[in-house]
């Protein structure tokens, strides 16, 4: 897996995680214009951006979330990834 997935991956489980607390933090007033930075910046399509941070909703659990998430198990490498994520705090 490219470095540059592996970035995009874990902003993609910061943003579900902390959701707007985490983007109005680093500047950002919607997902969309959040995605299309790190998009832009980590040069991964915006679209895995927006589905990096779908896949996590699934272990983010929250109840008054809008977005519940994929319901299916994550990949191998989305489960490394949240592992070594779970500890940080926003």
């Amino acid at each position: 897996m490219k470095p540059s997935d592996v970035r995009g991956m874990l902003m993609g489980y910061l943003a579900s995680r902390f959701e707007a607390k985490f983007l109005v933090g680093l500047g950002f007033g919607t997902f969309t214009g959040f995605s299309r930075h790190v998009a832009e910046q980590l040069n991964v399509k915006e679209n895995s951006v927006k589905n990096w941070r779908d896949e996590f909703d699934g272990l983010n659990p929250d109840p008054d979330r809008k977005r519940k998430g994929w319901d299916r198990k994550p990949t191998p490498s989305r489960g490394r990834t949240w592992g070594h994520a779970v500890p940080l705090e926003y």
